[in-house]
């Protein structure tokens, strides 16, 4: 018996990709501001709490992220108003991943100074690391009240609305962020990974084309590019945006998954099982590389490794516990 559903794979690769997105603009992000930092640094130096606060700038730009904590709580003790100094410190935190004080800090740069818009930005981005969409929604939109021209702002509330799975309101919003920066590489990577969940390839092709363009050196654009032509079943672009992938980042472990899965679908077992076993070095945690592997196993006819891998991947996510699983232990 052959097992050629690739099903759950597809689903289960786009849903994989949007962790790794989601990520993003917590790196990408996390230094905005930097110029107005450096700008506040020079306008204040006469006064003892801005001295505290140059320090922390000083300790933040050089990555120490906890004396750049004392130094902005020094700045607040002396001035119990400073929004900036609790912004920056919550910015401190977050790299420290002390979530619960970035937010308090963040709480009280928006009570001392409700307009300041990346208070809120900030905030969002927290509540996106840690999954709580519907506030991350809100602290971004109130971002955007307050100054609607930054592209950042509609770029992180698209990826808070793909998490949401509200795929139209993703599209709208980073169509916004590119309006407003047409070079923004990363909005149309965003913005084709919700046409690709919605279905419509040949629109996220387009997208994920415009980002490489923008960025030829991007690994997620060429993975999430292979993905939609492998949908469109259009295998041997599939594979060369795969390899390309891994070739830009050699550990690239959903790559080397999702080149797998063409490959078994083109028949080439013997180069699937090359891929999934990659993927399963890299990564030993996915219960999607080894469901795969099984299904390739069990194409050519190894029966008792495609029913370990079957087993592994049962019990690395419950979901994959399918009924080949229980045919294969039959057979």
């Amino acid at each position: 018996m052959e097992y050629k559903s690739f099903v759950p794979i597809r689903k289960n690769l786009f849903a994989a990709f949007l962790f790794v997105l989601l990520l993003i603009p917590e790196v990408v992000f996390a230094l905005n501001g930097l110029e107005k930092q450096l700008n506040y640094k020079i306008s204040f130096q006469t006064d003892l709490p801005a001295s505290y606060f140059n320090l922390g700038n000083t300790a933040f730009i050089s990555g120490d992220y906890e004396q750049a904590v004392e130094n902005y709580t020094i700045a607040i003790r002396y001035k119990p108003d400073f929004a900036e100094a609790y912004y920056w410190r919550g910015k401190a935190f977050v790299y420290l991943k002390r979530y619960p004080q970035a937010i308090y800090d963040y709480n009280q740069a928006i009570n001392i100074d409700p307009t300041f818009s990346d208070a809120y930005y900030q905030r969002g981005l927290i509540y996106t690391i840690t999954k709580n969409y519907p506030q991350a929604i809100n602290d971004y939109s109130k971002a955007i009240e307050l100054n609607p021209t930054n592209p950042s702002y509609y770029y992180s509330r698209g990826n808070a609305y793909i998490s949401s799975k509200n795929y139209n309101m993703a599209i709208n919003d980073l169509s916004l962020a590119i309006n407003l920066k047409p070079g923004f590489d990363k909005a149309y990577l965003s913005r084709g990974v919700a046409y690709g969940l919605l279905g419509e390839y040949n629109k996220a092709i387009i997208d994920y084309t415009s980002a490489i363009y923008l960025n030829p050196y991007a690994a997620n654009s060429y993975y999430n590019r292979g993905l939609s032509y492998y949908s469109l079943q259009n295998y041997n672009q599939a594979i060369d945006d795969f390899t390309y992938a891994i070739l830009l980042k050699p550990d690239y472990a959903l790559a080397y998954l999702g080149r797998g899965v063409v490959y078994s679908a083109m028949g080439n077992y013997n180069a699937a099982l090359s891929d999934f076993t990659n993927a399963i070095l890299l990564d030993s945690s996915n219960a999607l590389a080894y469901y795969n592997r099984g299904v390739a196993y069990s194409n050519i006819g190894n029966r008792n490794d495609a029913s370990k891998d079957f087993d592994k991947a049962c019990d690395l996510n419950n979901n994959l516990c399918t009924l080949e699983q229980a045919l294969i232990r039959l057979n």
